[in-house]
């Protein structure tokens, strides 16, 4: 007699999955439609539109990310640079994460992965970002506010 309950609850949860199987497949009461697939978040778009302000320059992004009040992007240095190349990329991708950051972002850290696998970190704050573009910094006063951290243990870059 113990056996026919186990059987029945048995045959009712499997006939209870099947039917969840078949209304989210057929889209529930939409007629057999489709579900809707989600619309994109604020933080993936805003993403999307920094990665492609910067895909449109050539620059090999590998990462956009918004964590907190930081906006995370990374690319690929090739490993023969000049310094002033370099320099322009990090002021560009900079620039680039501003504008298309939400108000709240605080800061702009800018991951170097170059070819040989060294990475450094550099960190601006929006603020110096926003002067540099405005012009109400030079050049020199901005790249002397940035902060350089080496993810890796390879040569320090000054």
């Amino acid at each position: 007699m113990l056996k026919k309950p186990k059987i029945i609850i048995f045959i009712v949860v499997l006939i209870a999955v099947i039917a969840l199987i078949v209304i989210f497949k057929a889209g529930g009461d939409k007629g057999g439609a489709a579900l809707p697939s989600p619309s994109p978040t604020i933080s993936e778009e805003i993403n999307a539109a920094i990665i492609e302000e910067i895909r449109s320059e050539n620059i090999n992004l590998i990462q956009a990310d918004i964590s907190g009040e930081s906006v995370i992007v990374g690319y690929i240095q090739p490993i023969e640079f000049e310094m002033d190349d370099m320099f322009a990329d990090w002021a560009y991708l900079m620039a680039a994460t501003v504008k298309n950051a939400p108000k709240n972002i605080k800061n702009v850290l800018v991951n170097c992965i170059f070819e040989n696998g060294e990475k450094v970190q550099v960190i601006a704050t929006t603020e110096d970002i926003t002067s540099f573009i405005n012009e109400e910094i030079t050049t020199e006063e901005f790249f002397s506010k940035l902060r350089i951290k080496p993810l890796t243990e390879g040569s320090i870059i000054e």
